[in-house]
């Protein structure tokens, strides 16, 4: 709002031209600036203050929010200094290197392979009927999200069988 503001009235041209319409519209820029250091001292307090040494001011109570006389007519401010530092593309590339190589070793850290069960005498697996089917038919399963129903055919008989395999 107080970037739009300043770049449409253009106070840089009008200080020549209309001095009162120019601390007109410097007063309600720093308004503003001083509204924005309420709002922002909760999440970015440094920032914050920074705002509060260039304005001069000390912290305003919340209820202040939202008011055009935070700063009366003819306040002193200190000196300007930038409130972020920009930060080169190097150093962002650095930190997502940083991040990814983080994450694939949380990733690989929390990949427990499940114990393995204990083998089983020949008789015990001899027991077992393994067949090889054919699948007929597959539909998913109305009102079920991953559940599937197949018509297989064994050999022996056709059999129905249900399966929650749906993507």
């Amino acid at each position: 709002i107080g970037n739009k503001y300043l770049a449409d009235t253009e106070p840089w041209k009008t200080a020549k031209t209309d001095s009162a319409r120019t601390a007109t519209i410097l007063n309600l820029s720093l308004q503003i600036v001083a509204n924005l250091a309420i709002v922002c001292e909760p999440f970015l307090p440094f920032s914050t203050k920074k705002i509060y040494a260039f304005i001069h001011a000390k912290k305003f109570d919340w209820e202040k929010l939202g008011s055009f006389d935070l700063l009366p007519e003819g306040h002193e401010l200190g000196k300007a200094e930038l409130l972020f530092e920009k930060i080169e593309d190097e150093t962002i590339e650095k930190q997502v290197e940083k991040l990814h190589a983080t994450k694939a070793a949380n990733e690989q850290e929390a990949y427990r392979a499940k114990p393995v069960k204990d083998n089983i005498i020949y008789d015990d697996f001899d027991k077992l009927d393994i067949r090889v089917g054919t699948v007929l038919e597959c539909e998913k399963v109305p009102k079920a999200d991953k559940l599937l129903r197949f018509l297989l055919d064994d050999g022996l008989s056709k059999r129905t069988i249900l399966s929650g395999i749906a993507a």
